[in-house]
């Protein structure tokens, strides 16, 4: 499910949804899921909780290096790399 934020966007959010869901996931196979927009007027907590958890993620992919405390705590519960310990490519996802 995805937040609305206008049909261009909504577009260009679908667009690289469906390229990721058919083919450049990591199963390399189609995913078998339609995305799903939610009018920002909804107030869907869901959705809440997912932007509670994106920004500190978004600030960390941005900025690595400055301080972090929320990603650091939720780095500790994303997956990583067996023998780095790191979450890139593993359970940290970055797209253009």
């Amino acid at each position: 499910m995805f937040e609305g934020r206008g049909d261009k966007e909504d577009k260009e959010l679908e667009l690289w949804f469906r390229r990721i869901r058919d083919g450049q996931n990591m199963l390399g196979r189609p995913l078998d899921f339609e995305p799903v927009f939610a009018k920002k007027a909804s107030n869907s907590s869901g959705l809440q909780f997912a932007d509670l958890i994106a920004r500190p993620i978004g600030r960390y992919v941005m900025a690595p290096k400055q301080p972090n405390r929320a990603w650091d705590i939720i780095r500790r519960k994303v997956r990583k790399n067996p023998k780095t310990g790191d979450p890139t490519g593993w359970g940290l996802k970055v797209f253009p």
